[in-house]
């Protein structure tokens, strides 16, 4: 089970089953608890319907329930995501595993993810709090102070992690790391892990995952802990391109970028000649919202010109979580929605998915079930006016453009909307809360 394509219709024909509980263990501070350690096997996983239980396997009632043909009430989120045609993480974590860890062993594949805090430098739109330290800053919520502090620094998490390293790195074949932030790149929680991986002589059996926005420089000290491991995989969180992409992720410009992917590319050179039978893998893992979507043509010109001049990416597309839906596609009034179905229908016959199908596979579902639920969802005009109000407070705080920036969208509003609208900028106060959450 080698293509992307065959893997999807896999997981499409096994509804109850998911990588995450048998192979993944993944630590966390709660996010409004700071006594409390989670321990969770997917991030799409609902605490609130979770209990660990077993404290030798704290996911056995999922597997359970998975072994017994359904998805447990915790997994709701990836069981709607499925239902509405997206890919929900359990998808995801079908695609991602590597080649050579099919077919899929409970015995040979073991992940460990590490939350280390929210630490960031970018105020990402589809952001919360819980991630990031410029978006608590800039929507002026920061009573989530603590997850700032990164958890290597905690006695108690900086030994459940060495120790379930040293436990499970010598029991399985394959045993990867999964870096997460914050913006993992800067995490000094995970310079401190790396380091001690090394100093163990544990890093030749260790192979590294980390997410990324690719939006700071990679230091010298970092690449050189990487050239240690055994396999390395980015998944880089890129969303857009040209002047829309700072619009998605600011404050960066799309330029810095395309000069960290130059340079990711030679030190993937470096990382492979020190031994070619080493794996060193790219997936783009775009968000599309409100924000980005109608720029999802230059998205994927830009990639097919980027894969014909240099090589060809796996496009691993996220999606919103439930808090943020004021931000989905199903909250454009239908008075514009024929406009961003041209912008679709054009993108479901791009080159890209001709020459580069198996790269791409997840990318042109994600376009084609959108094309089908945009005749489908009713208009919200509770979820438009929130994404309008979370809009004017955004474009006031980063002293960026609406009608600029994402003036594709902008352009198709009506009189009364851009009225609407320009009401609601001249109404921030920058001294108060964004309020970040939808409820109707």
């Amino acid at each position: 089970m080698q293509t992307v394509n065959e893997r999807i219709e896999w997981a499409k024909n096994n509804p109850s089953f998911c990588p995450f509980p048998y192979n993944t263990t993944d630590v966390r501070r709660h996010s409004s608890n700071p006594a409390k350690m989670d321990i969770i096997c997917c991030c799409n996983v609902d605490t609130n319907k979770f209990t660990i239980s077993h404290i030798d396997d704290p996911f056995k009632e999922i597997k359970s329930s998975m072994e017994q043909g359904y998805l447990p009430a915790a997994c709701w989120r990836c069981k709607n995501e499925e239902l509405q045609g997206g890919q929900s993480e359990r998808i995801r974590s079908i695609i991602a595993l590597n080649a050579n860890e099919f077919p899929f062993d409970y015995n040979r594949n073991t992940e460990l993810r590490i939350k280390f805090s929210n630490f960031c430098s970018l105020s990402c739109r589809s952001c919360s709090t819980y991630d990031s330290t410029t978006f608590a800053k800039i929507t002026n919520n920061t009573d989530s102070d603590f997850l700032s502090q990164d958890i290597t620094e905690i006695d108690e998490y900086w030994n459940f992690i060495t120790t379930n390293i040293i436990n499970k790195v010598n029991d399985c074949k394959f045993f990867h790391l999964f870096l997460i932030g914050g913006e993992t790149l800067i995490q000094p929680g995970a310079l401190k892990l790396l380091k001690w991986c090394i100093d163990q002589g544990l890093a030749p059996r260790i192979g590294i995952k980390l997410s990324t926005a690719l939006s700071v420089n990679l230091s010298e000290e970092l690449l050189n802990y990487f050239l240690q491991f055994k396999s390395i995989w980015f998944g880089m969180s890129i969303d857009s391109v040209g002047d829309n992409y700072q619009y998605v992720r600011w404050p960066v410009k799309f330029s810095k970028i395309e000069n960290n992917l130059t340079r990711m590319l030679e030190f993937k050179k470096s990382f492979l000649s020190i031994d070619s039978r080493r794996q060193f893998d790219f997936s783009l893992d775009p968000v599309f919202s409100l924000n980005n979507i109608f720029y999802i043509k230059e998205y994927l010109d830009y990639w097919y010109g980027w894969f014909n001049a240099n090589e060809s990416i796996t496009f691993l597309n996220t999606t919103l979580v439930e808090r943020t839906n004021f931000l989905d596609i199903q909250a454009l009034p239908v008075r514009y929605r024929n406009g961003l179905k041209a912008i679709l229908k054009e993108c479901s016959a791009h080159p890209i998915f001709d020459r580069y199908l198996d790269k791409t596979r997840v990318m042109q579902g994600f376009i084609s079930a959108t094309i089908n639920e945009l005749d489908v969802w009713d208009d919200n005009d509770d979820l438009w006016n929130f994404y309008l109000n979370f809009t004017a407070e955004f474009d006031i705080r980063t002293n960026t453009q609406f009608s600029i920036l994402n003036s594709k969208l902008y352009s198709l509003l009506t009189d009364d909307d851009k009225s609407n609208f320009n009401n609601k900028l001249a109404n921030v106060n920058i001294s108060k809360p964004v309020s970040l959450y939808f409820n109707r």
